[in-house]
This record gives C-alpha cells, structure tokens and sequence, in this order.
C-alpha cells in the first residue's frame, strides 16, 4: 500500500543545549519544562515583558537538552529573546540545520489515520495522547491536535530520514493545504512575524488550550497573562469561523454589514473543502459579547458571505465569566 505524508517545511528548529538548558527555559517560557521528557512534547509560548506573544513552539526532549520547533523565520527572534537573558546559565542556542547533512533536522507529518499501520511498523505502537511522543533512535513521533488523528515525526539526522523513507513506501507531499486546515480545524494559531508582538496568549487562546500553564513558576510576560487569565471577561477571543465564501489575505470580518465597523481580524483561512464540508473554515479574532449575543458577521470584501461560529476542540468561557 502507498502511503503519503506531507514534507513539514514551513517550520524551523532552535537547539537549546547545555546542562542548565531546561531550568534557563523553564524561567522564559510559557509551559511547565520540567514535564517535558522522551514520552511527552510540550507547546509553549515566548512572551514579552508586556505579555505579548513573541513565538510559539513545540519542545521535544533531546539527550543535551531541547529542539524548539516552531514557524518559518521565527527561529532568529526566539533566540534574540532568549539569548538577552541567558548571560548566566550554561546554555547554548542556535538555529538547528535543515539542509541535508548529517546532523540536519527535518519533519514529516501523516494526517491520514491509515498510516498509523506505517508507523507501527517502525515504532510498533503510536502515540495516543496529543503530545504525547515516542522516541526511537533519532528519531521523534509525536501525537498532534487535530480532527483526523495527526502525528508528525521528527528525523534528528539526516541519516534516520534517509533509513526511515528507504524503509517506507511513502509518498511525500509538499503541499500544506491539508496540514494548514487541520490546524484551523484544531483552533492553533502559529505566531509568524507579521504576528509576533502583536497578540496576548489571552486573544490567540493559548490560555485555555494549553499552550500557557498556570501552576508553574515565573517567566519573562507571566504577571501580565497572568492577571488577564484571572481577571477573566476577556473582550475579544480567537473562534473558529465557517463562511460560505473563501477569504483573502485582504478579507476582515464585519458586523451586521456596516460600512466600517471591523469587528474582527482572520489569522488563519483555508479555501480548501472536504468533501463532507458544504463551508469554508477560517480562524478570527472577534467581539465575544458579539458572538454570545449571535450577532451576523460577514467578510468585509463579500457582503453576501454568510458566517456561522463552529465548535472548537476546547471550551471559550463565556464573555460575562
């Protein structure tokens, strides 16, 4: 059986490094690092002093310490961030390398639950839990959030990914399409750098989907996400969208059709459907009171779009909380 995965290239890896590598982040990083291990990845976020989201990332343990994995051009400010506070701790940060070579690190994700069958055959059991991870050489297959039971493997060395594809009938895609709308679908919003700075973990649900955790420690931001997280009634959140009309780059969302009242912004559209979908999804940043009171949204560049809010895979709480 031909089975096919798709080539993770839209994402970059820093190497965190050194004995004092997992205590350095656990002060800087938004999610608990003691729990990271061989069985379980961590995602987190690298915020600001004023608890703006400078990064996103997935962790995955490695034998001197940790790979970040994280957005395309984002590697270069997660290690300026973190370098300016990493004066005392033995601790070393760089890019890690993609191009081929033998300590080159790359990805490949399978959406497909049939290809489970393919990785059993390396790994003989597959991950259950999201995050949850087993290693196995130098390679790392991680459980990952989504609506068709995702996973992604990471290939430490170039090496493991040439043993791993030659012991494979495996077809590789390098279209994103159907990865980028599993995403959507799971309400996960990667800080790019258009976005980096702009947004609290508040506005991007990284509070309450696990991406911010609130029984550790300290770290650079953690006063400021803190006291939105308590404070609660938060104004504005991230909902997952359906349209009857594909968005745009250019697309904003309104409300009730009035001229120049933007009530929200689209981080995040797929134009493509599956064949049970009869909408487009989209992931938008909108008035929560406005949702609660079912206000009618539409595109701002396709007056005649229908919007409809859908069900994400975690609960918003209620805008009067």
């Amino acid at each position: 059986m031909k089975y096919s995965a798709i080539n993770l290239n839209h994402y970059q890896f820093v190497r965190v490094s050194g004995s004092d590598a997992i205590s350095f982040l656990q002060g800087q990083v938004s999610c608990n690092m003691e729990l990271l291990s061989s069985e379980r990845s961590l995602t987190g976020a690298i915020c600001s002093l004023k608890g703006r989201v400078v990064a996103d990332f997935r962790a995955v343990k490695t034998a001197d310490g940790c790979l970040l994995q994280t957005a395309a051009g984002m590697a270069q400010p997660i290690i300026e961030t973190l370098s300016k506070y990493a004066i005392f701790s033995k601790v070393e940060i760089s890019i890690a390398d993609q191009s081929p070579g033998e300590n080159s690190v790359s990805a490949i994700g399978f959406i497909d639950s049939h290809c489970a069958a393919l990785l059993e055959s390396t790994f003989a059991d597959c991950p259950v839990d999201e995050n949850q991870s087993i290693q196995l050489l130098d390679m790392t297959l991680i459980k990952i959030a989504g609506t068709s039971g995702r996973f992604e493997l990471w290939m430490h060395s170039n090496k493991a990914r040439e043993t791993f594809l030659s012991n494979t009938d495996l077809k590789l895609d390098d279209c994103l399409v159907a990865w980028n709308a599993e995403d959507i679908s799971a309400g996960i919003v990667h800080v790019t750098k258009n976005l980096s700075e702009e947004y609290t973990p508040q506005l991007l649900n990284y509070d309450i989907s696990g991406i911010v955790d609130f029984t550790k420690g300290c770290y650079t931001g953690q006063e400021v996400v803190a006291r939105m997280y308590y404070r609660g009634n938060a104004k504005k959140r991230l909902f997952l969208v359906s349209s009857s009309h594909p968005a745009s780059e250019h697309s904003e969302i309104t409300i009730d059709g009035a001229s120049g009242s933007k009530n929200g912004t689209i981080l995040g559209f797929g134009n493509s459907k599956k064949l049970e979908q009869t909408s487009y999804l989209l992931l938008a940043v909108l008035n929560t009171q406005a949702v609660e009171d079912k206000a009618s949204f539409q595109l701002s560049d396709q007056q005649e779009s229908v919007l409809e809010i859908q069900q994400l895979p975690y609960a918003i709480p209620a805008a009067t909380d």
